[in-house]
């Protein structure tokens, strides 16, 4: 079978085993008898386009969070790196040059706001057990209406925090190479 076939044949089946779960009429795997409606299919579809999206974002995001670490990491091993380096030596360098404190200031400016941005959440939501508990005696479409709203919720979260995330990140990078620069002057040049 060509994989574009493959593909489409497993998008069903998961498309109504997971309307089947989330309903909770059928165990996972075993279809619709003859004659049974699957009642709200645009739902089920609008779901799983919507899950998808929110998935994305939450990658995205995680992204994000591991760079402002990553260079949280670059920025402290490079300090430390200079000092070790500058502290070798016949002519051991001043830890009290403008150069090497302007340099730990940006360490500490970049570790601050890496990690406020990097623990910032734009509040508390529902779990999905308190809606599922909501809408279980409402008909199936409630359900998957709430399970949808749900999870468009999660997902204009994930993108507030990527547009929040990514500015801060280009800025503490451009400080990052400031920060080098410093250090590599203080080095050979001390004061």
């Amino acid at each position: 079978m060509p994989l574009p076939l493959v593909e489409a044949l497993s998008a069903l089946s998961t498309l109504l085993g997971t309307y089947q779960v989330v309903r909770g009429s059928k165990p996972p795997g075993e279809a619709p008898s003859a004659g049974e409606s699957v009642t709200a299919p645009g739902l089920v579809i609008a779901y799983q386009f919507v899950r998808s999206e929110a998935d994305d974002a939450a990658r995205r995001l995680d992204s994000v969070r591991s760079r402002l670490l990553q260079v949280l990491i670059v920025s402290g091993a490079a300090l430390v790196g200079a000092a070790g380096i500058a502290a070798v030596g016949d002519e051991a360098r001043s830890f009290d040059s403008v150069l090497f404190v302007t340099a730990m200031g940006m360490f500490c400016f970049i570790a601050a706001l890496a990690s406020l941005v990097r623990n910032f959440d734009s509040g508390t939501r529902a779990s999905p057990f308190e809606i599922y508990e909501k809408y279980l005696v409402e008909p199936d479409s409630r359900l998957l209406d709430g399970m949808l709203r749900y999870t468009q919720s999660g997902y204009e979260r994930n993108e507030a925090l990527i547009a929040i995330g990514r500015p801060v990140l280009l800025l503490l990078s451009v400080v990052l190479v400031v920060q080098i620069v410093l250090l590599a002057c203080w080095i050979p040049f001390g004061d």
